[in-house]
């Protein structure tokens, strides 16, 4: 991997980091609240394993946790109708915890320090890496021919 591993709170401010830049709702004070898809570009993007069981857990758990949200929302801030609207971090926190008890042991720490140092901490350009990325996704590749170097 590289370099030392993050403290914990540089991987809080590098995951707050990501759940900003994913999340395109925003409760009454600004706080992001994040969707069911860009949960699930998120993790899928994030993890580089769109398939595995354990991301589809988190993403079909969405709902719960929004049920969730309802119940507790005036203790975070929310009105009931911002619960609706998205994941608050604390929610989405708690998911991307749940989610890495789902995988073997350490990926998730693994994954997120290999993460960080890739962009040397910075989310934004991780996030944009990974937008990349999924948009790439599917797309049929270049037809491309083998390369020859030129006589001279």
């Amino acid at each position: 991997m590289g370099g030392a591993d993050p403290e914990p709170r540089e991987i809080e401010n590098f995951i707050t980091g990501l759940f900003c830049q994913y999340s395109s709702k925003f409760d009454t004070y600004g706080a992001p609240l994040m969707q069911k898809h860009e949960l699930q570009d998120f993790l899928e993007g994030f993890t580089g394993m769109p398939h595995d069981p354990a991301i589809k857990a988190a993403v079909n758990k969405f709902d719960d946790k929004i049920a969730q949200q309802k119940e507790t929302g005036a203790e975070i801030g929310l009105s009931l109708e911002e619960t609706d609207q998205g994941l608050c971090l604390e929610s989405f926190a708690e998911l991307l915890m749940e989610t890495g008890q789902r995988l073997p042991p350490k990926t998730m720490s693994s994954i997120i320090a290999s993460r960080h140092y890739l962009c040397g901490g910075n989310a934004a350009i991780l996030a944009q890496s990974m937008r990349t990325v999924g948009s790439l996704r599917g797309t049929a590749p270049l037809k491309t021919r083998q390369w020859r170097p030129t006589a001279r």
